[in-house]
């Protein structure tokens, strides 16, 4: 018999302080874009790959995210370098 704790999960907000963007051509789709961004909450600063790209023509409202938004992760805090899935992330 196993006996499971519940993970402790937490929403924190985090003011994005720079944007790294690859950008790789996707045909009719436009590029394919994946960002890694640097966010900063605390005084604390943390580099965060976001885990699944999009495509520049058909790009949700909202989705792209820009310099000096806040946003929250869901979840576990991430560390340094961590991968974040794009649907643990919203604007605050």
């Amino acid at each position: 018999m196993f006996i499971l704790a519940p993970i402790p999960t937490t929403t924190t907000e985090y003011k994005i302080v720079d944007i790294r963007r690859t950008s790789v051509f996707a045909g009719k789709l436009g590029q394919r874009v994946s960002e890694d961004v640097v966010v900063e909450s605390n005084g604390t600063k943390i580099l965060v790959h976001i885990a699944g790209s999009y495509h520049s023509l058909i790009v949700r409202e909202g989705q792209r995210l820009h310099l000096g938004d806040t946003i929250s992760i869901k979840g576990a805090m991430p560390t340094e370098g961590a991968t974040v899935a794009r649907g643990r992330i919203a604007k605050a």
